[in-house]
């Protein structure tokens, strides 16, 4: 069933690309340590969606995906809790906005 899987993917070609990159963003911030380089290449010549660096730091992996303005509405947090296990990671400033409902993204 191919030929129906494809008429299906080219009527949304749009809506499965932004789902690509969704999902290639999360990989490159979870995998600090692996640089990523995503190039969307068109008829018109290509262009580079977002790289990271493989820097360890997982900041500079988010800045890297997301720019430099989300940097700044980002917040680092760690958390000890029972039986040694360590959280840590960043969590977006509670103002307008910050985070998900940024229009920047």
């Amino acid at each position: 069933n191919l030929p129906v899987r494809l008429k299906d993917f080219q009527k949304n070609k749009t809506r499965e690309y932004q789902r690509l990159i969704r999902k290639l963003q999360a990989y490159a911030i979870i995998h600090t340590d692996v640089r990523f380089v995503c190039v969307n290449q068109t008829a018109k010549g290509r262009s580079t969606v977002f790289a990271t660096q493989g820097s360890k730091r997982l900041l500079d992996c988010v800045t890297s995906v997301f720019g430099a303005k989300q940097k700044d509405a980002l917040i680092p947090i760690k958390l000890e809790c029972p039986n040694d296990v360590e959280l840590e990671g960043l969590i977006s400033k509670a103002s307008a906005g910050c985070g998900m409902s940024s229009g920047d993204r």
